[in-house]
């Protein structure tokens, strides 16, 4: 944590905290009831909850007051004193290069803590040691691991600061539990041996992703499901698989290897049930052949991006844009599939006040085009699965499957393919439409490689 902020900046953050009220709430008085029934097992008393918080939240889940117990009263921050409290806390994330460390409301709570103990002691020490010191106590080093459903194989790799394993160990040790040799009644034994079983089928065939971070430890698990996410989203980015329009890659964090659709019907006097596979999900096999074809399709690239501390604008988003197309590649209907790949297309090629179908498809048609022919093709395609988006964004129909939508999931993965490169030759997104612009009235081929890899079939 970053503690050595000017001094103007602490005073100011002590001033507004003063300026923060704090309201004292007295108990509300209530109708005595006589109560006829047997003795209550426990009591508690007010003075062994002084930890116990109570808090509101506003209809976008974020707290609009805390309160705790002091006495027979309570002490509270509301209303504004609270949105100053929050706007603190939110600065001092961002100044004491907290972000990926501790959450808001973490923060909030400290602020909050300090801000009580000045109302009863009236010493306004910094309140950044103050934040520093109690970071300091919580935050711990985290290993967190998560089953990838879809996915199995032989080989252990690391990708955007993620382990993938063919297996995990905390799973293993989290099964031996209910293997434990225990003298145990014999329906104990069947049905821990029952749970063993089902855990296993559901998650023991899974590759796993596992991850490291140093944080709060609430926190760091919000922070290990976003961080395995986004590398699950680019490495299925480059999955081909995924890319045609009725398959999809699963690689979800944290579920099952395989799941199925249950369908219950009465037909006539007859009554069946049909536990229908999912929606064609491909299973992924790491082994040395998918390791080495998503190595040639820029797998080493991508990860070298990621792992960039200060990335440019069009670094950052070039891999918004690979996310993006990883969502695509693991999305199983159609249209969520037309609708995110456009959205992909505008992230890159469109700028504010132009006509997206006037320029859009045109840059693209430059970047992938080989030759003038297939230039005016993704043209083409381009603007009729753009039609099949409006359709379902605006009026709710559903894509329509054609050669087009194929063609347009193919340079899809032709452009994913071509991104970590167009990053590193463009520092700006106004630079590479430019350079675009330059090559469409020059007439030149692509700047990045024509290499061209298997097509979807």
């Amino acid at each position: 944590m970053k503690t050595d902020l000017h001094e103007k900046y602490v005073d100011s953050v002590v001033a507004r905290l003063k300026g923060i009220e704090v309201k004292i709430r007295k108990p509300e008085a209530k109708a005595q009831t006589r109560y006829d029934g047997p003795p209550p097992v426990a009591t508690f008393d007010v003075d062994t909850m002084t930890n116990v918080r109570g808090f509101e939240i506003t209809a976008l889940d974020r707290r609009a007051m805390i309160e705790v117990p002091d006495g027979e009263q309570s002490l509270r921050i509301d209303g504004e004193g609270f949105v100053t409290l929050q706007k603190v806390a939110s600065e001092m994330i961002t100044k004491c290069d907290l972000a990926d460390v501790v959450s808001q409301d973490f923060i909030e709570d400290l602020l909050f803590d300090y801000r009580i103990s000045a109302l009863k002691s009236n010493e306004w020490n910094s309140p950044i040691n103050y934040v520093a010191a109690h970071v300091g106590e919580a935050i711990k080093e985290c290993s967190f691991s998560f089953p990838l459903s879809g996915s199995r194989g032989n080989r252990a790799f690391s990708f955007c600061g993620v382990d993938f394993q063919p297996d995990c160990r905390l799973f293993r040790a989290f099964i031996s539990r209910f293997r434990d040799p225990e003298i145990l009644r014999e329906d104990e034994r069947l049905a821990k041996q029952r749970i063993a079983e089902e855990w296993s089928d559901r998650f023991g065939q899974c590759m796993w992703a596992s991850v490291n971070i140093t944080a709060e430890p609430r926190y760091a698990k919000v922070l290990a499901i976003q961080h395995v996410t986004d590398a699950t989203h680019l490495l299925r980015a480059i999955c081909v698989a995924g890319y045609h329009p009725t398959r999809h890659v699963g690689f979800v964090p944290g579920a099952p290897f395989f799941y199925e659709h249950l369908s219950l019907a009465s037909i006539g006097e007859t009554e069946a049930y049909f536990p229908d596979p999912a929606s064609r999900s491909e299973i992924l096999w790491f082994g040395e052949d998918l390791l080495k074809c998503l190595s040639d399709l820029g797998l080493k690239h991508i990860d070298n991006l990621y792992r960039k501390e200060v990335k440019n604008e069009m670094e950052e988003l070039c891999l918004r844009c690979l996310i993006t197309l990883g969502s695509v590649a693991g999305m199983s209907d159609v249209s969520d599939k037309v609708v995110y790949g456009c959205t992909a297309l505008d992230m890159l090629y469109s700028r504010d006040q132009e006509p997206i179908l006037a320029t859009m498809p045109k840059r693209l048609a430059i970047e992938l085009g080989l030759d003038l022919a297939e230039r005016k093709s993704i043209v083409a395609v381009v603007k009729a699965v753009y039609a099949l988006r409006s359709g379902r964004v605006h009026g709710g129909r559903a894509a329509e499957l054609n050669s087009q939508t194929l063609d347009f999931f193919r340079f899809l993965f032709y452009l994913a393919t071509r991104l970590p490169f167009i990053a590193g030759n463009h520092p700006t997104q106004a630079a590479y439409i430019g350079s675009l612009e330059d090559r469409m009235l020059g007439g030149q081929v692509s700047e990045s490689t024509s290499r061209r890899f298997r097509p979807i079939r």
